[in-house]
């Protein structure tokens, strides 16, 4: 396997035997497969790779690239990258955010936990008689940055690709076209977008956790923003 970082665009590519890609599909946020013109896989394209992986990471990744097999197949590729892209940092303050909403649009519920570098732990939630699960999300997030404000890192940890995406990507386009989709239709829940970027800094860096997964904080806050959905509120 051969690897390419390229710091001008901050994207690490990993090439399976040297074979030419000519094209790319997206397997995961932040990662693309990359195919070769018969459509076999040629390797993987991982974006905003610096965040991601980190700086230390950076050259694991390499390295590892060099030791895998020459062949390996989508799924064991793509789950390498997002085991080392979405690894959770051991220090600074880890926010976990979950949303949930009962009918989609209906009544829901916001979850966030919040771990301090000393260990600490607290669990915080709300509820909202009609949104959607997606404003949910959003509103998690903003609650969670609130909760840890003063830190000098953060990591957000969240199982909604429609967050992450949202806003280590699309924001960026979203903002220079006035809140305006490629689409030319208003942005949804734009006013959450606002309130959530307005929060978000350097200081802040986001990862992705599959959803029921068994990660415990994860499942810990699908507990309480289903609780608070569902009209019961739980012990926090």
């Amino acid at each position: 396997m051969e690897s390419h970082y390229d710091a001008a665009d901050d994207v690490l590519e990993l090439r399976f035997g040297g074979a030419a890609a000519t094209a790319a599909t997206p397997v995961h946020p932040g990662v693309d497969l990359l195919l070769d013109a018969a459509g076999r896989v040629a390797g993987l394209r991982v974006r905003n790779a610096s965040e991601r992986l980190g700086a230390d990471r950076l050259g694991a990744a390499t390295e590892a690239a060099g030791r895998a097999k020459p062949a390996p197949t989508t799924v064991a590729a793509t789950n390498a990258v997002r085991a080392a892209g979405d690894a959770i940092p051991t220090s600074g303050v880890v926010v976990y955010t979950d949303g949930a909403c009962v009918g989609n649009p209906g009544p829901g519920g916001w979850a966030v936990r919040v771990r301090q570098a000393d260990g600490t732990v607290s669990d915080h939630g709300g509820a909202v008689p009609a949104t959607t699960n997606n404003r949910m999300e959003l509103l998690a997030a903003i609650r969670g940055l609130e909760a840890a404000a003063g830190a000098e890192s953060i990591t957000v940890v969240t199982d909604s690709q429609y967050l992450r995406q949202g806003i280590t990507s699309w924001i960026r386009g979203w903002k220079r076209n006035g809140w305006v989709t490629a689409a030319k239709t208003p942005v949804l829940n734009q006013d959450l977008w606002q309130q959530l970027d307005q929060l978000n800094g350097r200081h802040v860096s986001w990862r992705y956790t599959r959803g029921h997964a068994g990660d415990p904080d994860n499942e810990r806050c699908d507990q309480i923003a289903q609780a608070f959905a569902r009209g019961r509120r739980p012990d926090l």
